[in-house]
């Protein structure tokens, strides 16, 4: 096979690993271009073999290193060898040609060598960013070193034999291909623009397998190896990438040239699809009263005002502190977390909390990006990898950038950190997805849920100045507070709700929809981008313009721009709605719960028909199939009566007859609804197609079949029948309370007992009063034990134990 002899993969690897994009694997083959304490070159495998035989007194040649190593310990002690391989394998000197290899930019340094001959020759004086595979993958920083074999300066006498691979025993306990570690490799040569491997042989099965996983990484490889190397060698090599059969000397030119004349990109001074929070401007210059009401009805963020400080007065402002991120805040002195997510459910200030978080990273001399989905936004974090200060980077509905967060969370220098936001439904499905792109600890979470007494305050004092409480504006502030207390429960959604749909609101966003309204395409049109919107998806007009059989969709937005222009924004190739609560009154106001059932059908078709090669598409089916995700999307009378319907509608779509996740929603919807014979059916279907998974997971059907059963209990007839029916929800609940990615869910079962209580315990026996009682102070001692361990509170759980504390005291 012919030997490849062109240099322009290397040479543009170079000016790859100049710019800081390129992945370096050194292999014993380099070995010769240093020296040890001795004067020696620094051996390789094979001369470590022949330097055992020759200590051990052996000229059979049939033993390994492996074999040979385990012998000497067994025979000499690891104390002996340590004093012999420390001196064989401390360097002492670098030759040039090898020592500016080195020095290059590298994202990433891997190595199967034990010396300690790359840290010589870039000068490292503090080894915290040299690693071996006992290190955590956590925050490993650009530049850093990975000795993949065990690393000479990081062992000891007592541990050599187990901590380099060289014994019998360490050979059977290393495992490369299934470690974190071959995950962050897969990962860096995934992500880099150019991968080198120098004096490397491939005889490291995981590596190889490793390579041959993604055909893409071929195109960018190249493998420097000897010049004697034989025909077989370079050809099982060349599976995998460029082979040059120069040896590192034969690179010396090269080298020399790339270094000497490239000048290092310059990184991009401005963004397209990362804004600068810091840059924020005040365009329109809009009075106080304008970007409140802009801020509580329409959702505009008034970027520029919270983020220098802008006072509305002496004693409001824009920004609400919520007391959950200040709690973090403080929490983060002590005990720091590098990356937090912010979830909640709609409408409950994921965005300002955020902002918040955001604005106190600004004061402590952070820069603070917030990404916007676009084509290039991938190739803009990597350019913001480069940029070694510290920078913060807000991906707000994170699910929308997956594979975005997934590389520059591989890419990015340790002074990086990441502030995520998403619903919490969404949260909840893909938590596990998301938090692995992370390592293992060092991020937080932020749940927002009730708002306490002072943000209470805070949000009456910003509604009061925008003259919003219609009727309730000659109240005291203690009134309204109390209002908002206990007519909306403290949330943050059900009052801004009140507002959108209050009399003013509602006669303002009709008569901007009326020309709308009018239009059925542009009805069904403008529908579909909020539906997308409000699930936290981008509406991508080129997706779906086809799909109404809109021709010129720029047309359609020109004739109807000072309809939306209040509710969405738009560019050249999305558009994007600025709250998603007021998306669902807009569908309420301008489309009946009817329409929006066949717009999410007809969505759901689409994106089934097209998810085949598609996550987005996918998602987006997965999503219209979610009960919390589309509940929020009907305001009617009958609103639970077409969501069921709704769910009918959608069966003979993307096989869902046959997914356990549509049966288990439609069941969900059916129990809220109250039809529980048909919620019967759908968990029977769930369960049953759940179990035939390869990997099933019952837990989360669990749920919400004990809610099921709950509810089947308070409208049994029988006391017995309601008593056993109670009993196996109750046993279930036990079950469930324990695992992680429950939360809270089986507490809000639990508040059921009750209505339990109150229907039936007077007439059912004495042993079933007695177990009843048994039940409820055990799951109230568990719900305690629950917020003890978590160190958390939850609207939920401290329900159900005051609750269930004042039912025993009934009982």
């Amino acid at each position: 096979m012919p030997v490849t002899a062109d240099f322009t993969s290397l040479e543009d690897a170079f000016r790859n690993a100049i710019d800081g994009n390129a992945i370096l694997f050194v292999g014993a083959g380099a070995s010769h271009l240093a020296e040890n304490k001795d004067g020696q070159p620094l051996p390789n495998g094979a001369d470590l073999t022949k330097l055992l035989r020759w200590k051990i007194k052996t000229t059979n040649d049939r033993h390994s290193l492996a074999q040979l190593t385990g012998h000497y310990v067994r025979t000499e002690g690891s104390d002996e060898l340590y004093n012999f391989l420390h001196r064989l394998l401390s360097t002492s000197r670098v030759d040039k040609i090898y020592r500016d290899l080195l020095q290059l930019n590298w994202t990433r340094i891997y190595t199967t060598n034990y010396d300690n001959a790359i840290e010589v020759a870039k000068n490292f004086k503090n080894e915290h960013n040299v690693y071996d595979l006992r290190r955590s993958v956590k925050n490993v920083p650009h530049g850093a070193i990975v000795h993949l074999n065990g690393y000479i300066n990081h062992v000891s006498p007592h541990n050599i034999a187990g901590e380099l691979l060289l014994t019998d025993a360490s050979y059977s306990t290393s495992n490369f291909s299934s470690s974190a570690w071959a995950h962050h490799f897969r990962s860096d040569i995934s992500n880099a623009r150019s991968v080198v491997f120098i004096g490397y042989s491939l005889y490291d099965l995981d590596i190889a397998r490793i390579l041959i996983e993604d055909p893409a990484i071929k195109a960018k490889t190249t493998f420097v190896v000897a010049p004697n190397a034989d025909e077989i060698e370079v050809g099982s090599m060349s599976q995998y990438g460029t082979v040059l059969s120069v040896g590192v000397e034969g690179i010396w030119t090269s080298l020399t040239d790339i270094v000497t004349t490239y000048q290092p990109r310059s990184m991009i001074s401005a963004f397209n699809f990362l804004s600068n929070l810091s840059e924020a401007k005040n365009r329109s210059h809009p009075s106080a009263a304008t970007e409140v009401y802009n801020q509580l009805i329409f959702g505009q963020v008034p970027l520029y005002s919270l983020i220098q400080d802008v006072q509305i007065n002496e004693s409001l402002s824009y920004l609400i502190n919520r007391t959950q991120v200040s709690d973090f805040i403080e929490r983060s002195r002590t005990h720091p977390a590098r990356d937090v997510f912010i979830v909640g459910e709609i409408a409950s200030g994921k965005t300002f909390a955020a902002l918040q978080l955001a604005k106190n990273l600004i004061k402590g001399r952070y820069t603070v990006y917030v990404a916007r989905s676009g084509r290039d936004l991938r190739q803009e974090l990597g350019e913001l990898c480069r940029n070694t200060d510290p920078v913060c980077v807000v991906f707000d509905g994170y699910r929308r950038y997956i594979d975005e967060i997934k590389f520059y969370v591989s890419q990015r220098p340790a002074n990086h950190r990441a502030i995520l936001t998403e619903r919490l439904v969404v949260h909840e499905y893909m938590e596990r997805l998301i938090t692995d792109i992370f390592p293992e600890g060092d991020y937080g979470e932020i749940v927002l849920e009730r708002l306490d007494e002072a943000e209470i305050a805070e949000f009456d004092n910003l509604i009061n100045f925008a003259g919003l409480w219609g009727d309730d504006a000659g109240e005291s502030p203690k009134n309204r507070r109390r209002k908002i207390h206990t007519n909306f429960s403290s949330s943050l959604y059900k009052l801004l709700l009140e507002l959108v749909l209050s009399q003013h609101v509602r006669a303002e966003i009709k008569r901007l929809l009326e020309p709308i309204s009018q239009d059925v395409n542009a009805t069904r049109f403008f529908a579909t981008a909020f539906i997308m919107n409000v699930l936290g998806h981008d509406f991508v007009i080129n997706d779906w313009q086809s799909f109404h059989g809109i021709t010129n969709v720029r047309s359609l937005l020109a004739t109807y721009r000072e309809a939306i222009e209040h509710f969405v924004t738009t560019d050249a190739t999305q558009i994007k709605l600025r709250s998603g609560l007021a998306s669902a009154a807009l569908l309420s106001m301008f489309a009946s719960d009817a329409t929006v059932a066949n717009i999410l059908a007809d969505i759901y078709r689409s994106a089934s028909n097209n998810s085949i090669g598609s996550d987005n598409f996918k998602q987006v089916a997965i999503d219209v199939t979610r009960y919390g995700s589309v509940e929020p999307l009907f305001q009617g009378e009958n609103k639970f009566a077409t969501i069921v319907n709704y769910y009918e509608l959608i069966r003979p779509f993307g096989n869902s007859q046959n997914n356990p996740d549509y049966w288990l929603q439609y069941g969900i919807a059916c129990t809220i609804h109250g039809s529980l014979d048909r919620a019967e059916t759908a968990f029977q279907n769930a369960y049953a197609r759940e179990r035939v998974r390869d990997r099933p997971n019952l837990i989360r059907i669990d749920n919400y079949f004990a809610r099921y059963q709950m509810k089947k209990a308070l409208e049994a007839t029988n006391s017995d029948l309601a008593f056993d029916i109670f009993k196996s929800a109750g046993d279930a609940l036990n079950r469930q309370i324990w695992f992680d990615n429950n939360r809270h869910y089986p507490f809000k079962t639990g508040r059921a007992f009750s209505e339990i209580a109150r229907k039936y315990f007077d007439i059912w026996s004495h042993s079933q009063k007695a177990e009843f009682i048994l039940m409820c102070r055990t799951i109230r001692e568990k719900a305690i034990d629950w917020k003890r361990a978590k160190r958390k509170s939850n609207p939920d759980v401290d329900f159900l134990i005051a609750e269930i504390r004042r039912l025993l005291d009934r009982l």
